[in-house]
């Protein structure tokens, strides 16, 4: 049923641009632990963002995230974390923060709607 990738996109989205990028926060809203004075230093170099911890340098982590959703609806978020950045941040930077679900919330309802009716119309 699950299976719109536009919504799939802005879950990704909003995780890894929103909380992860722009605000250096978990998804329970929890600030990032900060980069150290070598990883500032080597950021300043590259041109990239530092005034808060974003877990983005090469782009690789940003673009390995994956929506799963089980047969029971659990949605799940599927990443390749190669450097560890779960155990190092925790598994939190992989959930969407309750501000994240309330902008998406009335997206699912809508698609769980027409699902509903589509299904009752076979």
């Amino acid at each position: 049923m699950f299976t719109d990738l536009k919504i799939k996109d802005e879950i990704v989205y909003y995780i890894t641009e929103i909380q992860l990028f722009e605000k250096g926060v978990d998804g329970l809203g929890k600030k990032l632990k900060q980069y150290t004075p070598f990883t500032i230093s080597e950021k300043k170099k590259k041109g990239q963002k530092f005034s808060n911890t974003t877990l983005k340098d090469t782009g690789q982590f940003y673009n390995s995230f994956r929506v799963d959703v089980n047969q029971g609806g659990e949605v799940k978020i599927v990443v390749n974390d190669i450097n560890d950045l779960t155990e190092k941040y925790g598994i939190n930077i992989l959930t969407l923060s309750d501000d994240g679900i309330e902008k998406i919330k009335p997206k699912v309802i809508e698609k769980i709607k027409e699902y509903v009716v589509r299904t009752l119309h076979s």
